[in-house]
């Protein structure tokens, strides 16, 4: 059995960090104040259809116990499976694949139907909010009027589309995501009850990761168990791509000092291929964009700059904000030229180092020669130097040259067709003597001349 199901909460008590929800569904069975219809909302895998399913399990359980958990020893407990299927008087839907109007007609049908064992008929609709209008107005005429055996149990990840009608019927409950240290106790407890040995820090990352959804938390603690006896942090590294993240926090932070070399360095070290690492960057580039450094105090939501510690990410906010006053221009006004630059190339991947390098130096120019602005810019050197060819200097080259200027050169150029690696490196003295013709006592480590090619 997968953790998940098998740590899955069966018991109130057991519904981490959700006092209000515990306390109230509890309260109804020790006071006998039963068939109280409810809206449970919260994220996804944080625990709406566990607390559904020990509610309808102990409105109908023979003998409760004192705390209001049901006794999974009387017919009605056990019939009750821990899926939700097994009991005749309890039907939990999937609203998302089951919401039309003629399946909310069949289960109202269903649900006017007196139960043939319980005290009550429980009816938990999951996702309810995705269901259609009609399908809303059905359930709310029977709301309106409902017999006393019959209890709704909605559930939602989006409270705001469910009609205000049904909400003002129903006592509305909050399920919560955990915070980062009762998540962490949890995974601890976990793991010393399956005997797994784990690193302290693996278990921060697995905490981030999860961002406080029990479900994810147990699959990711699961996932890495595949690999290996002990869960350490270069395990989880690994498993999580987090060597990546660090390779692309490495480079971006380099791309917003303007130091080029070091870009190269941390590109060539991170040691993917260049089409990984361009898709890579690319969607860290639109999705940083597009859901964080407009809205940095909100908490993340995008799977991918999960990965990413929130220090991380704050400290390149700061620096693009830094960027953007020093060209006078706003966070918003920066976020078009990224977004566009990395769009347009989305298209066409690299498949060499060369090319690769070539789409970094571009985007090299517009945060750190024009400005953020797409066009051409005016000429940065007396002396510019043409974009017909390129070449990528290796670390022997590297340590030949060292950057003192930028180079003009558009970012929307296209890239010129280009030689073999072995003959660009064979011309690396011819090509750091052109440079310097051009006015560059000490040239970029990656640069644009006329060598023939």
């Amino acid at each position: 059995m997968s953790l998940p199901l098998k740590y899955r909460p069966i018991k109130f008590s057991q519904l981490l960090y959700q006092y209000r929800v515990v306390k109230f569904l509890s309260e109804l069975i020790i006071r006998g104040q039963l068939g109280r219809n409810c809206i449970i909302s919260g994220a996804w895998g944080s625990g709406k259809t566990s607390a559904a399913r020990i509610y309808a399990r102990a409105l109908n359980c023979e003998h409760p116990t004192a705390d209001g958990d049901p006794c999974y020893q009387c017919r009605s407990c056990k019939m009750l499976g821990h899926d939700g299927k097994g009991h005749p008087d309890y039907l939990e839907q999937d609203a998302a694949s089951s919401g039309s109007i003629e399946d909310i007609r069949n289960i109202l049908d269903l649900a006017k139907a007196p139960p043939m064992f319980g005290k009550f008929r429980v009816i938990a609709l999951d996702e309810v909010h995705t269901i259609s209008g009609k399908a809303f107005d059905a359930i709310l005429k029977l709301l309106e009027e409902p017999p006393p055996y019959l209890v709704f149990i909605f559930l939602t990840t989006d409270l705001s589309r469910v009609q205000k009608t049904i909400q003002s019927r129903c006592a509305r409950l909050e399920v919560s995501t955990l915070p980062d240290d009762i998540a962490k106790e949890h995974l601890i407890w976990v793991c010393n009850q399956e005997g797994i040995k784990y690193e302290d820090e693996a278990l921060d990352i697995i905490v981030h990761i999860a961002l406080g959804h029990p479900r994810d938390l147990l699959q990711r603690l699961e996932e890495l168990t595949h690999y290996g006896d002990e869960i350490t942090l270069e395990l989880t590294k690994r498993v999580f791509s987090l060597d990546s993240v660090d390779y692309i926090s490495r480079y971006v932070k380099a791309l917003l000092e303007g130091d080029f070399l070091k870009q190269l360095e941390a590109i060539r070290e991170w040691g993917s291929p260049p089409n990984i690492q361009f898709r890579m960057l690319t969607e860290f580039f639109l999705f940083y964009f597009q859901t964080y450094h407009l809205r940095v105090q909100y908490f993340i939501t995008n799977p991918f700059l999960l990965l990413f510690q929130k220090s991380t990410l704050t400290e390149i906010h700061n620096e693009f904000l830094k960027k953007a006053k020093g060209a006078g221009i706003t966070l918003e006004e920066v976020c078009v030229p990224i977004t566009d630059f990395w769009t347009a190339r989305s298209e066409s991947e690299p498949q060499s180092s060369v090319a690769m390098h070539y789409i970094l130096l571009a985007l090299h120019n517009l945060v750190n020669v024009n400005n953020f602005r797409s066009e051409k810019s005016k000429s940065v050197t007396k002396n510019p130097i043409k974009a017909s060819a390129i070449g990528v200097l290796l670390p022997r080259a590297s340590r030949i040259m060292t950057v003192v200027a930028p180079v003009e050169i558009a970012p929307d150029v296209t890239p010129p067709i280009l030689v073999k690696e072995d003959i660009i490196l064979e011309k690396e003295i011819l090509y750091a003597h052109n440079l310097k013709e051009h006015g560059f006592g000490a040239p970029l480590p990656i640069g644009m001349t006329e060598m023939g090619m």
